[in-house]
């Protein structure tokens, strides 16, 4: 069965991919869009989910007999903002209303148990009333999912209730607490507790989704797994009994903590979670208790397991404490977006994840505002720890400030390497080549297995910047770069690239081949997705022109001079050249737009995040340039993954690898850079090239994507790594 998922990478979604494809299913990963909204009421959702929809098409739908929307923002404790309200209530009813222009499939939307909020007993024929923002916007979601679904769609709400696993971070607060001196349950200790194991909930999504025989009614709830209070924090202590509390006592003590939560709201869904865990939830048996499948697995099973992570135990080939060392990090965008990615796809696969990084300031190399530069931050972004430290914020032409900012991370992290220090193994963001002396930290003194992630060939690129002076001063920066960049191949157990001749480069440099492994990179599937073109927007574009659009650094390694010049020969064609971006070549390229006297060139400086999507749906044909060199040649640039990944068709200014994969892929058209003629007629050949030919390029470059570059193969392959890399950690440092 070809089964459409949205949430793929997250705790529940990464669990029905697996079990989906042990099932022999096929798996269809759908980018779930970021939405936010400001509707409340299930009618407005609904009425937004059709503008929506015109953003967000979801094409990758169309083609999927079932689809399970597994996504959502898993935040029970949130305020009811717009990012929770885009996420969990306006969500839904886009996917439903995509699924209805296939009418008379399944869709199987995975809410939430927390829609009955308070109730004494789980009952999913009874009215329900949250009590919780996360709650009311889970119920948001499913009631304007209906609304959509109208007679077209064969939808199935599915409310799981408290889902635990090994990856999960309330499961090893669970964990923790059973074995602490507080750990404790109201008398007599066996009420039920609707606790679920994720391999269970995944095995009932999937049969949902292919239930035939019997439909399911609309809604559905989880069933009891026969947990009880007492039992649950024994099996997670490893056996010791939980200390029994006075029902009375219990009861008068959550009535207090609900009494503060009318003044403190936040108090409010602690004092839900201390009632739940003191008294359970009792629960009437439904519909999949009759028709649902057998427990993928039982709770006697899952303890032994789940007990290590209560007490730090933990299997020594399963890296859970992963460290990310990184100079650049969210929100910065473009190739910085990629450590976000990882992160976020490795806590959703069971790691805790720490991040040493810097304030951001890439591309514009002015600090966001929000951040003080003066002092380290710590702070959570979607699950993550983040641990910042000051650097000098450059990013313009001048090499001596380029220099300050690469060395003043790798000088200022080590005051943050302490915050690695549980960490297991740690994966290194390499560029710039800087990180060395953090690495050296790492490895030899912490001794701490390092999994390095070569994303620039250094010195190569330093030097194809024009950055580096010449004569005898090139010559010895190139040396000492070349040294600093051999010594962190050295000091690493894994090194990692993304293209397919680095590896050779880096063999032919003296890395062993053993250590080499190839692990392309993805790009930020919350941003860059398939998107129908706008028919209006705020750029100069005349309605009948088509766009060439080039998003991404303007320096001397993409040498867009060639493309300006070969616009100036195709003036009377109904094109236009939009550039988008900033970096040291930006004012020479404006002089020479200005020069030539080109109308159908224009240069639109950066671009807000918010913004990219709609700017990439713009772009009939999408320019990746990168100069002929020996550099060039083995390079693969973040927009490659990025323009794939939002459905549209290249052309390729390049050689070598680059070349290759759109030549391979059928994404697009290839001309050698340096050859003004060809490219000339490269573009003559778009201005007439109708726009189903476009498309059809377009969806050949998202295939190709799906298959090579997906984040969620892409964080697999690096999770392999990581454990590999764990197995070889040496004996652990000790501040001692």
């Amino acid at each position: 069965m070809r089964i459409g998922l949205l949430g793929a990478t997250g705790f529940v979604g990464s669990a029905i991919r697996r079990a989906a494809e042990h099932d022999g299913h096929e798996v269809v990963v759908v980018s779930s869009p970021r939405l936010t909204s400001a509707s409340r009421t299930p009618t407005a959702l609904a009425e937004e989910s059709q503008t929506a929809l015109s953003e967000h098409p979801l094409h990758e739908l169309d083609d999927c007999e079932a689809v399970i929307n597994a996504a959502g923002a898993a935040s029970p404790g949130s305020e009811l903002d717009d990012d929770l309200l885009g996420a969990n209530a306006l969500l839904p009813a886009l996917v439903t209303r995509a699924m209805a222009r296939v009418p008379g499939r399944r869709l199987v939307h995975i809410s939430s148990a927390a829609v009955h909020g308070s109730a004494s007993t789980l009952d999913e024929a009874s009215p329900v009333e949250p009590t919780s923002p996360y709650g009311t916007s889970k119920l948001l979601g499913e009631t304007a999912a209906r609304l959509c679904a109208a007679q077209s769609v064969d939808l199935v709400v599915y409310r799981p209730t408290s889902v635990h696993g090994a990856g999960r971070a309330l499961t090893r607060s669970l964990a923790g607490f059973s074995r602490s001196r507080f750990a404790s349950v109201a008398r007599p200790g066996n009420l039920p507790t609707p606790q679920v194991l994720v391999e269970n909930v995944a095995s009932t999504a999937i049969f949902l989704a292919d239930a035939t025989t019997s439909r399911p009614p609309e809604t559905v709830l989880h069933p009891w797994e026969g947990v009880t209070t007492g039992a649950l924090l024994q099996g997670l202590s490893g056996g010791a009994a939980p200390r029994k509390v006075p029902a009375t006592t219990a009861r008068a003590l959550v009535g207090v903590a609900k009494r503060v939560g009318r003044v403190r709201p936040s108090v409010l869904a602690h004092a839900r979670r201390l009632e739940m865990l003191w008294f359970g939830q009792s629960q009437t048996p439904g519909w999949l208790d009759r028709h649902g499948p057998v427990q993928a697995r039982s709770w006697q099973d899952a303890y032994v397991e789940l007990a290590e992570i209560g007490d730090g135990r933990q299997s020594s080939t399963v890296p859970r404490r992963t460290g990310i060392l990184s100079q650049w990090y969210d929100p910065e965008p473009g190739p910085a977006a990629i450590p976000g990615v990882l992160a976020r796809g490795l806590v959703a696969r069971g790691h805790d994840v720490k991040v040493l990084t810097g304030y951001p300031n890439y591309p514009s190399g002015r600090l966001y505002p929000g951040y003080d530069n003066r002092r380290v931050l710590t702070e959570t972004l979607e699950g993550v720890g983040v641990r910042r430290v000051p650097l000098y914020a450059s990013h313009d032409a001048s090499a001596l400030r380029r220099l300050l900012n690469y060395v003043s991370f790798a000088v200022s992290s080590l005051r943050g390497l302490r915050y690695l220090r549980d960490c297991e193994v740690v994966w290194v963001y390499n560029s710039p080549p800087t990180v060395v002396l953090p690495m050296a930290f790492l490895r030899l003194v912490m001794r701490k297995p390092l999994v390095l992630h070569v994303m620039d060939l250094w010195p190569d690129s330093f030097f194809a910047s024009g950055f580096a002076p010449s004569g005898v001063p090139g010559r010895l920066a190139h040396g000492a770069a070349s040294w600093v960049c051999q010594l962190s191949y050295r000091l690493s157990t894994e090194v990692v690239y993304i293209s397919p001749s680095v590896g050779q480069v880096l063999e032919e440099r003296g890395v062993p081949r053993a250590k080499l492994t190839y692990a392309p990179v993805w790009t930020d599937e919350r941003v860059f997705v398939p998107r129908e073109r706008p028919t209006s927007t705020g750029f100069p574009v005349p309605d009948d022109h088509r766009v060439v659009l080039y998003a991404g650094a303007i320096g001397g390694a993409q040498a867009l001079d060639v493309l300006v010049e070969a616009m100036a020969d195709l003036q009377d064609l109904p094109l236009t050249c939009l550039i988008a971006g900033d970096g040291t070549a930006r004012a020479d390229l404006e002089d020479r737009v200005s020069a030539l006297g080109l109308r159908n060139v224009h240069l639109l400086g950066t671009v807000a995040k918010s913004d990219i999507g709609s700017l990439m749906a713009l772009g009939d044909l999408h320019v990746i340039s990168l100069r002929s060199t020996p550099l060039g040649n083995v390079s693969f640039p973040s927009k490659l993954q990025a323009t794939m990944a939002s459905a549209r068709p290249i052309l390729a200014i390049a050689s070598g690898d680059l070349a290759r994969v759109v030549e391979d892929s059928g994404a697009g058209f290839v001309t050698e850079h340096g050859d003004r003629a060809a490219l000339a007629d490269r573009l003559r050949e778009v201005a007439v090239t109708s726009h189903e030919s476009l498309r059809s390029m377009g969806d050949l470059a998202r295939d190709y994507y799906e298959r090579e570059f997906a984040s969620g193969a892409g964080i697999d392959r690096v999770g392999r790594l990581l454990e590999r890399a764990s197995e070889t950690r040496p004996q652990k440092w000790t501040s001692s």
